[in-house]
């Protein structure tokens, strides 16, 4: 072998060996990367076909589930609607009364609060009734169709077991209107 030999021997062993090193460290570390990245999804997306596999072993029927979630959010809404609407509920409040017999005699409502993300609003309710009326009423308020907080009742009763009093609500919604 001549010099001449070797050198082109040593040329193309060196290119060989470039060659092999771009390969190595540009497509097999690319693949390599990529191998990585979709191994890291198959797995994500395995643990979400789990979860989804077990929301439909607790969930045969999913369209009963939907209605269900459905008619919980509107009970939702209806607890705490978007609106406050304080006029609509002062109205509830006087057929509330009616049902049980109880007299409002004013309601005075004061300026919403913002609670982080909810208003309270309270309302100072001026009532009249017997022991019994004013119990119904307390148990129609707390079953009414709305969140409703009572803070405090206070008053007093005549000669003739009628109880004068004041009462001290509030009521929430997620919006000030």
């Amino acid at each position: 072998m001549t010099m001449q030999d070797k050198k082109i021997f040593f040329a193309a062993s060196v290119f060989m060996c470039a060659i092999a090193a771009i390969f190595y460290f540009f497509v097999h570390g690319w693949q390599t990367e990529r191998i990585a990245r979709a191994r890291q999804e198959a797995r994500q997306l395995s643990g979400e076909l789990a979860a989804l596999k077990l929301f439909l072993h607790d969930h045969p029927d999913v369209d009963d589930y939907a209605a269900d979630i459905e008619l919980r959010e509107e009970e939702n809404r209806a607890l705490m609607p978007l609106a406050m609407d304080t006029s609509a509920f002062m109205g509830e409040l006087q057929f509330m009364a009616l049902q049980s017999n109880a007299k409002l005699l004013g309601m005075m409502p004061e300026a919403a609060e913002n609670k982080n993300g909810y208003y309270e609003q309270h309302i100072v309710i001026n009532f009249k009734g017997n022991y019994f009326e004013v119990l119904d009423f307390l148990k129609i308020l707390e079953h009414g169709g709305r969140f409703v907080t009572v803070h405090g009742v206070g008053g007093r009763a005549d000669e003739n077991g009628i109880f004068s009093g004041t009462m001290d609500i509030s009521i929430y919604s997620y919006e000030k209107k």
